[in-house]
């Protein structure tokens, strides 16, 4: 917890970083409430387009991520698990495998371009990118989910409770959705607009 706080600390200003740090020690604040004034601090303090973009990506990209999983589960245990070589020879077997294969490998897809997206303007437009917002994305992104509204998935429909019943599309897919297509593109694009490895940050935006 004091590595997470001290990496929220380094989206402050040195000079108010350093104050603030030594406020919440000679206050004795736990780790869960320094954690929490940093995180009222920063939306304050730093309530700027980068800000803004991260915490609407971050939140938007969370949903799409759970409701991306589990639409895609949907399709994936029909054809997987409910596999039949038989079926092959008919012909609205092929087009509907056609059809909602590639509607499943599209939706993935496009669910890692705009995490890419989003990570690369965050890394581009911010003058401190790193690993602190790479922090802060992260924790948006894994909290969304914990508010979503209930029955706006397919695992919230009784017709598809045979679907999550089982662990893997219930947990296990969801989170290598979330790992894999939302948070590994997302760090790594924002890594990637970073002003130090960005040239149009550095000589375009004049973030430098």
């Amino acid at each position: 917890m004091t590595r997470l706080v001290n990496l929220l600390a380094g989206l402050l200003e040195p000079e108010e970083r350093e104050a603030v740090l030594g406020d919440l020690a000679e206050g004795g604040a736990n780790q869960i409430a320094a954690v929490r004034d940093l995180l009222g601090l920063l939306l304050r303090r730093q309530w700027t387009w980068p800000t803004l973009l991260l915490l609407l990506s971050g939140g938007l990209l969370g949903m799409s991520s759970r409701s991306t999983a589990d639409g895609s589960a949907v399709y994936l245990w029909l054809f997987a698990n409910n596999w039949d070589w038989a079926l092959m020879g008919n012909a609205g077997f092929r087009h509907d495998l056609t059809h909602y294969g590639g509607n499943l490998v599209i939706s993935l897809a496009t669910l890692a371009c705009w995490s890419c997206a989003a990570g690369f303007l965050i890394g581009t437009l911010s003058r401190r990118a790193g690993t602190a917002k790479g922090v802060l994305f992260c924790l948006i992104v894994l909290a969304t989910p914990l508010v979503q509204s209930p029955r706006s998935l397919a695992r919230d429909f009784e017709g598809n409770a045979a679907v999550f019943a089982m662990t893997f599309y219930r947990v296990v897919f969801p989170a290598l959705v979330l790992v894999l297509l939302v948070l590994v593109p997302a760090l790594w694009a924002m890594r990637k607009g970073s002003p130090r490895e960005n040239i149009i940050s550095t000589y375009v935006l004049g973030l430098h």
